[in-house]
């Protein structure tokens, strides 16, 4: 995990920096993707790598039990004082492996997510099959799993751009973000150097993502026994995922032995 998730400043300007994220419109999708196999809500979901727990809580308010895990403390503390203000019973908790449900004795999940490119942030092929293979071990027969992440087709074929961009927090101040990227695909890493200047403070943040390739991630899903049942443009179950498309999202059902 990068630095940056346990770093006070990041984590306290989280929200407000990704705050044009969909959230509502991506719970949506995963609740249609639940309901494309089986026609109904899931009971249950665990939120592998839920950060400061927005997905996780609007999900628990729709009358689902939900958990929601992450390796970062801080963001986890920042998920509880969310879960406080609001009328919702979501459980987080912080987890440095992937062990977490063994160690809590958690029950199987009918669903679960992993949202935001998380895969990206493993960077060594053997404990992205680990973190699948615990993920299947969690998940009860005929679950679901979905997830997004970046597609390294995409990134080779057009290389991310540097970029400066302007935002004002809800308390009014204007944050300035410069972000430039280290592309090294023969090792398929891309470094993310951002700067954010707020007021007269300047904050360097370095997040580190592994590209890891369409074919690798259906290989170990298939080897594991997962059935693929959709793989799609961004978080867009009716269009399917090309080459040139930047965010792909997996829709994968725990086959019955």
């Amino acid at each position: 995990m990068s630095k940056t998730y346990d770093n006070t400043e990041f984590v306290e300007m989280y929200d407000e920096l990704y705050g044009d994220k969909q959230y509502p419109s991506e719970v949506e999708f995963i609740l249609k993707s639940y309901k494309s196999i089986h026609s109904k809500d899931p009971r249950s979901i665990l939120d592998v790598g839920c950060g400061t727990g927005t997905h996780s809580l609007i999900l628990s308010n729709q009358d689902i039990d939900v958990v929601g895990v992450d390796v970062s403390k801080k963001m986890i503390d920042e998920a509880l004082k969310k879960r406080a203000t609001q009328s919702s019973d979501c459980n987080f908790f912080t987890s440095q492996d992937f062990d977490f449900c063994q160690k809590r004795n958690l029950k199987k999940f009918d669903l679960i997510v992993s949202m935001f490119n998380v895969v990206n942030h493993i960077h060594l092929l053997g404990d992205l099959q680990s973190f699948f293979s615990k993920i299947s071990s969690y998940l009860v027969e005929d679950g679901v799993l979905i997830f997004d992440m970046w597609n390294s087709v995409a990134v080779a074929k057009d290389l991310p751009r540097d970029r400066k961009v302007e935002k004002i927090f809800s308390s009014g101040e204007k944050v300035v973000t410069t972000t430039s990227c280290d592309v090294d695909l023969m090792n398929s890493r891309v470094k993310i150097k951002s700067y954010l200047e707020r007021k007269d403070q300047v904050f360097n943040s370095v997040l580190d993502h592994s590209l890891w390739s369409p074919r690798v991630i259906k290989e170990i899903l298939l080897s594991l026994g997962f059935e693929i049942v959709i793989l799609c443009k961004g978080h867009n179950l009716k269009i399917p995922a090309k080459n040139e498309d930047y965010k792909i999202c997996f829709v994968c059902r725990k086959v019955r032995k």
